[in-house]
């Protein structure tokens, strides 16, 4: 495997991009295959398969793992010399980034839900009606699937879904995005805003759930600028965990709470007074974040 380490990093930036690209299908493609050659052993026809809960989470697992981290390592030691300089694993030596990502997560879930019920109301003009359709239809099926997994009682139940629904993304998806897109980008693009914000964008498009592209690519750019200001992709995977994990707890524990936004269990006032102090400790968190870099 050695000799493909950094056999592309000379190579002009577009060819870059490609590798990345197609690094991305080959690894959908290995994850497809390695899922199918699974059920096939299985013996269980696909039609009850794809019913089968346990099925379903082995899938999600399975892609995360194949399509993002072996996806970000493929990529990594194709791109560069030093493929995990590239993917930004580097330690930091204070716990304070970390207690920062902590705080900046908890504090700007406001803003995050606000822009979500932004995102939400816009509706396409009427000749795109049937986008609009797919895109709730999407919407709702991704819904589904995520209450599927968070479905049961227990703390065996409440682990796994922590693993699944928060552990596993936070690291594979950030080892993929914020380490390979987002190194690829800082190369491609003069200005790392526009890495951060391309980058962001395209983690949020990938998960198809257009509903909530908006807030989903502030959480990317915020992740984005954690790598940038601190080196260290173990930032980020830590803020991305906690995010994903104060929606499990809220579905697991308040679960009459985790389906309503804020705005319709609080008065206006108290709602945009949260919204105000929610963006005011946010660009303290973040100020704090940047000068520590």
């Amino acid at each position: 495997m050695m000799f493909v380490v950094g056999m592309f990093e000379d190579s002009k930036k577009w060819v870059q991009c490609l590798v990345l690209f197609f690094v991305s299908v080959l690894s959908v493609c290995l994850a497809t295959a390695l899922l199918m050659i699974i059920a096939q052993a299985s013996g269980i026809p696909m039609d009850v398969l794809n019913e089968n809960v346990r099925w379903l989470e082995f899938n999600q697992f399975m892609m995360s793992v194949v399509v993002f981290l072996f996806g970000a390592y493929m990529s990594a030691m194709l791109l560069s010399r030093h493929p995990m300089d590239f993917l930004q694993c580097h330690k930091t030596h204070s716990l304070k980034p970390y207690v920062l990502a902590f705080f900046i997560i908890i504090v700007m879930q406001p803003m995050v839900d606000w822009l979500a019920n932004v995102n939400s109301a816009m509706q396409l003009p009427a000749f795109m009606a049937d986008l609009q359709a797919l895109m709730e239809q999407m919407e709702s099926e991704a819904a589904d699937l995520t209450k599927l997994f968070m479905d049961g009682s227990g703390t065996g139940s409440f682990i796994k879904s922590l693993i699944l629904l928060a552990l596993v993304p936070a690291v594979c998806e950030e080892f993929f995005f914020r380490g390979a897109v987002l190194s690829l980008c800082r190369r491609v693009f003069k200005s790392k805003h526009w890495a951060v914000w391309i980058c962001a964008a395209i983690f949020s498009f990938i998960h198809f759930q257009f509903f909530g592209f908006l807030p989903r690519m502030l959480i990317g750019a915020i992740l984005g600028y954690m790598v940038v200001w601190t080196n260290s992709i173990w930032v980020p995977i830590t803020a991305h965990f906690v995010n994903n994990a104060l929606s499990v707890m809220a579905f697991k524990l308040m679960p009459e709470v985790a389906d309503n936004d804020l705005q319709s269990v609080m008065s206006n006032w108290e709602y945009y007074l949260t919204l105000a102090v929610s963006i005011l400790l946010f660009a303290i968190c973040m100020g704090l974040m940047k000068k520590n870099k």
